[in-house]
């Protein structure tokens, strides 16, 4: 009897001491899930990586019809990054779709920009320089920005509107993998406006006006 009650006892303790051991290496079904949705996004990589060109073409469709605003987004940065022309266009067009505003910094001219810069300390010296190069006054008051919103972008047209911040709205076309469009500010004269994504997975561009040398812009996509 007493033996019994101590084997009973043992064992109890035994269970208590494993319970926790048992428990902690149960996965839970969040950590699980995790797992699962860190799979099937790791696939998006493989899809698009395919070494058919074809195939990523049909993998890239599939997952644009998905409408999972995870896989899209992880596909276009892999096609951004990628130099298949097709993929790149299939991207660019899947962004504009999928996005309703962008915001370009503005960089102005090497030389300009480091005078520009340097009157930080001291901002008597602005008027006269802007006297000189007028088109900076511009650039200022767009805050060294473009605000664009896209607007009605056809994914199968390649065609879409916007309206921009101190400018007039109109339309824009997507050549390629590359935005481009012609414009009016009020700050400015008119304009062509045109960017296209790097390998860097920026938005990178330019600004061309009759009354100002050709400016840089660039944005952040994600």
């Amino acid at each position: 009897m007493w033996r019994s009650r101590n084997v009973l006892l043992i064992a109890i303790v035994i269970a208590a001491f494993s319970w926790p051991a048992v428990y902690a290496q149960t996965p839970s079904k969040e950590a699980a899930a995790a797992q699962v949705r860190r799979d099937e996004l790791a696939r998006v990589l493989e899809l698009v990586a395919d070494p058919d060109p074809l195939q990523r073409v049909a993998n890239m469709e599939a997952i644009i019809a998905t409408h999972d605003a995870m896989k899209i987004q992880i596909a276009i940065k892999s096609a951004f990054a990628s130099d298949d022309a097709q993929m790149r266009q299939m991207a660019m067009r899947a962004y504009m779709a999928s996005i309703s505003k962008l915001i370009f910094d503005i960089k102005l001219p090497d030389q300009d920009q480091k005078q520009w810069e340097s009157f930080e300390n001291d901002r008597s010296q602005e008027d006269g320089f802007i006297r000189n190069h007028g088109y900076i006054n511009g650039a200022r008051k767009l805050n060294f920005q473009l605000i664009l919103t896209v607007k009605n972008f056809s994914i199968t047209a390649n065609r879409g509107s916007y309206d921009i911040v101190g400018a007039s709205g109109g339309d824009f076309t997507i050549a390629g993998d590359r935005f481009t469009t012609s414009l009016s500010f009020s700050y400015f004269d008119t304009c062509n406006l045109e960017f296209r994504p790097t390998r860097n997975v920026t938005l990178s561009g330019t600004l061309t006006c009759q009354s100002a040398p050709r400016l840089a812009i660039i944005a952040q996509p994600f």
